[in-house]
């Protein structure tokens, strides 16, 4: 009894390492910095110079369906942020969804279309206190 239970245990091990392994591929993984502070050259001036980058723009590869994104900002505490694709190139985003700090599950996306993060300011759509002053945005494909 034990050495069939033994061989049922190795077989199950077997079926069960491909779809491990995978898993644990994770996917490709990229990174870009965000900005949102301006600094003036005047600080006399109520008209802020200089540039704001609030976000990131990642091109999808063959065979990715789905985005994993964390946001590291410098505040220490979460960025508020819309995950979202621009489908007919009019310059408005089409399709988005919230997140805060990071998405709680991969977020599904149009294939061949570029995908935008773009931080916001004040407190996430739950209300959580956010800030987005400067930072990394990490983003992971997978299929």
């Amino acid at each position: 009894m034990l050495k069939r239970l033994g061989s049922v245990a190795l077989a199950v091990l077997v079926v069960a390492t491909p779809a491990v392994a995978f898993a644990h591929k994770g996917g490709r993984t990229v990174s870009g910095q965000y900005n949102t502070i301006v600094i003036s050259t005047d600080p006399g001036s109520p008209q802020a110079n200089g540039s704001i980058n609030n976000g990131v723009s990642f091109r999808p590869h063959k065979g990715e369906r789905f985005i994993s994104v964390v946001i590291t900002d410098a505040s220490g505490l979460p960025a508020d942020a819309v995950v979202g694709q621009d489908l007919d190139g009019d310059g408005i985003l089409d399709t988005s969804a919230e997140i805060c700090g990071a998405s709680t599950s991969p977020i599904a996306f149009e294939k061949g279309v570029r995908v935008d993060i773009w931080t916001q300011d004040g407190p996430c759509g739950d209300g959580t206190p956010a800030a987005a002053t400067f930072g990394k945005i990490k983003a992971t494909f997978t299929p």
